[in-house]
């Protein structure tokens, strides 16, 4: 006992040392929060569809009829209900029958099923999803939990979003909250539907699905 007292005692500096340590590691954990939540985003290639996840934002909108006039694919599926973006689409240009319409979309997890199920059922490969910057982490592990073994596959595209700074979310009150949301959003899906399959699939998603489990 003696001994091992004597040995604590000698290697007592090392407890401030790595208090430091801790601490450091919880700084540039919080410093880095806000490029966690945003990454990881996907340079667009070419692809059978894209995807304009639902919101209020005109920025996904406008950033899915950039990549459709640049041809990265020959049609936009908006998710989520009709609003103002099919009107954005048509005055950027995008004509009517490219448009794809879902209408039936809640939330991002309704969102990678729709479309997982209209890529299926067109025979598409894959898909360009585009959604803002913050909203990128739990797309991509929502995504991946839907897509991942199906043969399809998905590239995250973000929009530009003003006043959004990654790097120092902190010392701005909205990405502040944008970023606290997101991070409480990440979990709720762990939570929510890391264990559990798509509520809604088609036929053959079944049968996929039971083919991977047996």
């Amino acid at each position: 006992m003696i001994e091992l007292l004597s040995w604590l005692w000698r290697r007592v500096w090392l407890v401030p040392i790595a208090l430091i340590l801790i601490l450091l590691a919880g700084a540039v954990g919080y410093t880095e929060a806000g490029r966690f939540v945003s990454s990881p985003v996907n340079t667009p290639e070419p692809a059978d569809l894209i995807a304009a996840l639902g919101g209020e934002s005109a920025n996904r909108p406008a950033k899915a009829a950039e990549l459709y006039a640049a041809g990265y694919a020959p049609r936009i599926f908006l998710t989520g209900p009709k609003d103002q973006r099919h009107d954005l689409l048509m005055r950027e240009g995008v004509p009517g029958p490219a448009i794809l319409l879902d209408g039936k979309s809640a939330h991002s997890w309704d969102e990678a099923i729709n479309t997982y199920d209209l890529m299926r059922q067109n025979g598409w490969k894959r898909v360009l999803v585009v959604s803002d910057p913050e909203h990128i982490r739990r797309l991509s592990w929502t995504w991946e939990h839907v897509f991942g073994g199906s043969g399809l596959s998905f590239r995250l595209i973000a929009a530009a979003m003003p006043n959004w700074d990654a790097a120092h979310w902190w010392r701005d009150p909205g990405s502040a909250a944008y970023v606290k949301l997101e991070l409480e959003k990440l979990l709720y899906y762990f939570v929510r539907y890391g264990s559990e399959g798509p509520e809604y699939r088609l036929p053959e998603r079944k049968a996929h699905s039971h083919e991977q489990k047996s």
